[in-house]
């Protein structure tokens, strides 16, 4: 028996909204899916990275200072200076480019206990002539600039002494390293003796007293 026109109608209205609806679930369905997609495969490829880098971080070699000292002077590199008034030292990590000549050196700063000078140009040195003799100090200085002291300060002293003396602050202040050879360059001139200990405060790690002998 042929429908009536309502229910013609009514099947066509139907029809308006079933279709739209199962597009829109369609494509809601395949949007969920493709963000499950990116996700799954986004998180696999960032831990893929983490793990290569991880492996690759354990596997790079640290160098303590010593080393680092020994390799700068092989290689011509610059000596490492702290770069804050905090105590510091610096933790070394090679990154291999292809050879040893072009290794790369990537650099970090730890604070530490000690307050030693990295360096020989940080050790502040005050050189004092007690003698008559003028020029005393200066030429000293010059030896002491040449060898890479490069804070070294003069002046006279009133108080004219036989012996020439060297004072220091202690080992936990001043590398005995530095003091050994500022010691060795006096030695060239002088017989110097090892006078009292800086206070670890002072201003000058080493200060030295040029006397006739």
């Amino acid at each position: 028996m042929p429908s009536s026109p309502n229910e013609i109608m009514k099947k066509l209205r139907l029809d308006k909204l079933v279709y739209p609806a199962i597009t829109i679930i369609f494509i809601l369905i395949v949007a969920f899916l493709f963000a499950k997609t990116i996700m799954f495969l986004t998180g696999n490829v960032n831990k893929v990275f983490s793990d290569n880098t991880a492996a690759l971080t354990s596997e790079i070699p640290r160098l303590d200072l010593s080393d680092y000292e020994l390799i700068r002077q092989r290689f011509g590199w610059p000596e490492i200076t702290p770069t804050s008034s905090a105590p510091s030292v610096t933790t070394i990590t090679p990154v291999a480019t292809g050879t040893k000549e072009n290794l790369v050196v990537a650099t970090s700063t730890l604070t530490i206990a000690s307050s030693t000078p990295a360096s020989k140009a940080l050790v502040v040195i005050e050189i004092f002539n007690t003698t008559k003799t003028s020029g005393l100090a200066s030429a000293l200085q010059k030896n002491l600039n040449q060898a890479g002291f490069s804070q070294v300060k003069t002046g006279n002293s009133p108080t004219a002494l036989d012996n020439t003396t060297i004072q220091a602050k202690s080992a936990s202040a001043l590398s005995p390293k530095y003091l050994e050879e500022i010691t060795q360059i006096v030695a060239q001139k002088y017989a110097p003796q090892t006078g009292a200990a800086l206070a670890d405060d002072s201003a000058y790690d080493v200060i030295i007293f040029i006397g006739k002998k």
